[in-house]
């Protein structure tokens, strides 16, 4: 008797398989994207439907850069009860990157083609760094191998394609000439009026125009200033008056009417705006630091910027955090080499930034895994003195976890991002972080940025 039931049982399973190819060739399999257009950083979709449930399917994106160079990547996942795979809630578990990712395909993508990524056993050296990328948009490529039959041949290959936009529709970019400043001017789209901000670069110097971009294609009206490394400018961060920028603040303030400017800068940038903001407070009506320091710190980026001081003010220069050199300006005196920054942000002395003068809300976005400085630590020591000094604006600090200093620069692909070459130095410096969580953090912390400047900037007039 046990024996029958057992067949009794198991005959309506049977049936199913048998009738299983049938039922599957009704439903097509399908690759959708969602949307086929979006802003950077905008939330993505990407699903497969009509597989054999339970079967494997490969998935892949790809890319070419303004270099003629193909990025690309694949994950491998197992199609759910019903024959779907979401990349934004189920795992991939081989491939270019694995875990649940919505964007997994895309940030992992690596500067090889499609063909030839099985044959990928580590990061090579020589490979670039990022994807050159310097247009309004680019297109990603999608492609799912599915079964959705129990015959071999129940096998196709499905294409689909997302266009990515940098810069909105209706943005104005002017690169600003025949001023006391330098730099590219990114203007909201729409009749406004808008909020304005000035964009302060980091170590690399130039426009930081990406940024900028970023900002105006949601709204914000965006100066990207050029302070050093740069046509008419200096070479390296050096004796930089503040002035430039007051300047720069002027303009912008004169061209948007908005009555204060909003400030944003990483690393380098990211002390330059707490200094900015703490030298001329009327000025500014809110602040953002990424991976900051709470520190002055001296020149950069030539051998010997380290002797000068990176900024000045009313002709006088700001003093540097300098660590303990010995005679021939070589060694460190009784601080290891890796702890220069920790000591310099715990003990700053007469470089400790005057944070507390800042006359706005500031926010403060750091990486607990920077290996180029302790960012986190920095801005602990920022919200720690304002609040000693009962600082009387909102002051927020997001630690994102496991991220490195590259973090919160809006990239799009992270696959690389733990290490990079200086632009000036041609130094390599490790960086920190995970590519997944790097890539975290980036999707967070530029949108959080601009709800920030969003919420404390008053609007311009015009």
């Amino acid at each position: 008797m046990k024996t029958e039931r057992t067949r009794f049982y198991l005959l309506p399973n049977v049936l199913i398989l048998m009738l299983l190819p049938t039922l599957h060739a009704v439903a097509q399999p399908s690759l959708q994207v969602s949307a086929a257009e979006r802003l950077h950083l905008e939330e993505s979709t990407i699903e497969v439907r009509g597989a054999l449930p339970s079967s494997r399917v490969e998935l892949g994106a790809s890319l070419t850069d303004n270099d003629g160079r193909v990025w690309s990547s694949r994950a491998t996942y197992h199609a759910d009860a019903q024959g779907r795979v979401a990349t934004a809630t189920q795992a991939a578990v081989s491939g270019s990157y694995t875990g649940v990712d919505a964007d997994g395909l895309i940030w992992s993508m690596l500067p090889v083609p499609p063909e030839a990524l099985h044959a990928v056993a580590g990061i090579d050296p020589e490979w670039p760094r990022h994807p050159q990328l310097d247009t309004a948009s680019v297109t990603i490529r999608f492609r799912a191998r599915v079964r959705y039959g129990l015959d071999a041949a129940d096998t196709t290959v499905l294409h689909a394609e997302q266009r990515v936009v940098f810069m909105a529709s209706g943005v104005r970019r002017t690169a600003i000439e025949g001023q006391p400043f330098e730099g590219v001017l990114f203007e909201a789209a729409g009749p406004g009026p808008h909020p304005a901000v000035l964009v302060i670069s980091g170590s690399g110097g130039g426009a930081p125009w990406k940024t900028a971009m970023f900002l105006a294609s949601r709204g914000i009206t965006a100066l990207a200033v050029a302070h050093f490394a740069y046509p008419h400018r200096p070479d390296n961060l050096e004796n930089i008056p503040l002035e430039y920028f007051h300047g720069a603040t002027d303009w912008l303030r004169t061209r948007t009417g908005a009555p204060r400017i909003g400030l944003i800068g990483a690393s380098r940038g990211g002390e330059g705006v707490l200094l900015l903001a703490s030298s001329l407070p009327e000025l500014y009506g809110a602040v953002v630091s990424a991976v900051p320091s709470n520190v002055v710190w001296t020149g950069c980026c030539a051998p010997n910027s380290f002797m000068q001081p990176a900024w000045s003010l009313r002709g006088a220069p700001i003093p540097g955090y300098i660590p303990p050199l010995t005679a021939d300006g070589t060694a460190l005196l009784g601080v290891h080499e890796d702890f220069v920054f920790h000591a310099g942000m715990l003990d700053p002395g007469e470089a400790a930034i005057p944070v507390e003068r800042i006359q706005a809300p500031v926010l403060l976005l750091s990486c607990d895994s920077d290996e180029l400085w302790p960012s986190t630590l920095g801005a602990e020591q920022v919200i720690t003195r304002l609040r000693a000094h009962d600082f009387a604006y909102p002051a927020e600090h997001i630690a994102y976890r496991g991220a490195g200093h590259m973090a919160v620069s809006g990239m799009l692909v992270t696959s690389m991002s733990t290490r990079a070459i200086h632009p000036i130095s041609k130094e390599e410096f490790v960086l920190g972080g995970t590519p997944a969580l790097n890539a975290a953090a980036d999707r967070d912390a530029l949108p959080r940025a601009v709800q920030f400047l969003k919420a404390h900037l008053p609007v311009g007039t015009r």
